[in-house]
């Protein structure tokens, strides 16, 4: 029972990778599951035993990456360091997935660049969704950083989070519309330092 049910698991992953693949290659509107279970090796039944259609599959990519982000997040609201730090933290979830990971720069390029948001509803909560946690979560950092006397006065802690998440978005965006700006990881994170270390009190 142990072995068909890791074998299913198996089975919709590499689907799942399958459709990441396709989609980023024909866009989403132009892919059907026929065109993902033939790039996986599976036939369209096959597919269809596992995902009803399309629009679950991506469904489940986005919740995917959605929780692997929740679970590094945790992991760092959880820590012993400041809040400062903290932050500094939840933005390296961010940039080395962008620069190191191709799986997840595939998924940023193909839900930006290559889904129509009016093809699939979902598509456009799954990145409100995503957007929000972040912001949300160092929101009460940054508001934690500032009772703790480590930003300047004058710095409103809910503006300098939407400040940071634009920053993000902005990266992310340029990595694919200004290459030759942003290919190097080490960009990025100037980028973000020079503006923590604008906002911070010492």
């Amino acid at each position: 029972m142990r072995k068909t049910k890791e074998e299913a698991e198996k089975t919709r992953d590499k689907i799942l990778k399958s459709a990441l693949s396709v989609f980023l290659k024909n866009g989403y509107s132009k892919t059907s599951l026929s065109d993902i279970a033939k790039n996986a090796g599976y036939t369209r039944g096959a597919a269809y035993w596992h995902f009803k259609d399309k629009n679950e599959i991506l469904e489940k990519l986005i919740s995917k990456f959605h929780r692997r982000f929740t679970s590094n997040r945790n992991d760092i609201l959880e820590s012993s360091l400041d809040p400062i730090n903290k932050i500094r933290e939840m933005i390296n979830i961010n940039l080395p997935l962008l620069y190191n990971n191709k799986e997840f720069r595939d998924f940023i390029e193909l839900t930006w660049f290559k889904t129509e948001i009016d093809q699939y509803e979902g598509l456009l909560q799954g990145k409100i969704a995503i957007t929000k946690a972040f912001n949300d979560t160092i929101t009460t950092l940054f508001i934690e950083a500032s009772n703790d006397g480590a930003l300047k006065n004058e710095v409103n802690p809910e503006i300098a989070a939407l400040t940071v998440t634009s920053i993000i978005n902005g990266i992310y965006r340029g990595y694919f519309v200004i290459p030759d700006k942003l290919q190097s990881e080490k960009i990025g994170r100037t980028i973000i330092d020079d503006y923590l270390n604008q906002i911070k009190s010492i």
